[in-house]
C-alpha cells in the first residue's frame, strides 16, 4: 500500500489533513482519510489505506531535500498569478509555532546541517508570541501579497530567531 500514490497525491492528502485533523500522527492518517470522497478529492481509485506512513515519510523526506521553501514558493507563486491574486505590495511577518516534545540538542544539531537548502530550524525556546515560555517552538516567516493575504513565501527559522534580523535578512 502507498506506492500507487504519487508526490502530490500524498501531499494533497497531507494538506486535506492539515485543514480538519492537523494533531494527526502519520500512521493515523488512512483513518482520518477513511470518510473523505478520496476519489474527487484527489483521483478515482485512491483508497485511504494508501497514506500509509511510510508512503507519508518518504514524501516528507523529499520534500526536505529539495526545500521545503523552494517548493512551497514554486507552488504558490504560480497559484496566485493564475488565479489574480497578487497586489501591489507585499506584507512579512513572523509567526512562532510551539512544539510539545523532547528535543535533544544533538538531533537539532544534526538537522540543522542536513540540507544544502536553507538550514533545518533547531527546536528551542525563545520569545513565545502565544505567551507559552515553558515550550520549544521554530519561527515561521511568510510574506504575503493582495486583498486576500494569500501566501507566496515562507522560510522556517530555528525557535530563538530575532524578528528584527530575520525580517531585514529576508
Amino acid at each position: 500500500k502507498g506506492a500507487r500514490l504519487t508526490m502530490g497525491e500524498r501531499v494533497a492528502g497531507m494538506i486535506l489533513n492539515g485543514l480538519g485533523f492537523i494533531d494527526t500522527r502519520l500512521y493515523l492518517f488512512a483513518e482520518f482519510l477513511s470518510d473523505k470522497p478520496l476519489d474527487v478529492l484527489i483521483r478515482k481509485g485512491i483508497e485511504a489505506e494508501d497514506f500509509t506512513d511510510d508512503a507519508l515519510g518518504r514524501c516528507l523526506d523529499a520534500i526536505h531535500a529539495e526545500g521545503v521553501e523552494t517548493m512551497f514558493s514554486s507552488i504558490a507563486y504560480p497559484i496566485a498569478l493564475q488565479h489574480g491574486l497578487m497586489g501591489s505590495a507585499s506584507h512579512m511577518d513572523t509567526s512562532t509555532l510551539s512544539l510539545h516534545g523532547a528535543y535533544s540538542e544533538s538531533q537539532s544539531k544534526d538537522a540543522e546541517s542536513s540540507s544544502d537548502n536553507l538550514p533545518t530550524p533547531v527546536v528551542n525556546h525563545g520569545y513565545s508570541k502565544a505567551k507559552r515560555p515553558d515550550l520549544k517552538q521554530v519561527v515561521l516567516n511568510m510574506a504575503t501579497t493582495g486583498a486576500a493575504g494569500f501566501p507566496i513565501w515562507m522560510e522556517a527559522h530555528s525557535g530563538n530567531a530575532s524578528d528584527q534580523v530575520v525580517l531585514h535578512e529576508s
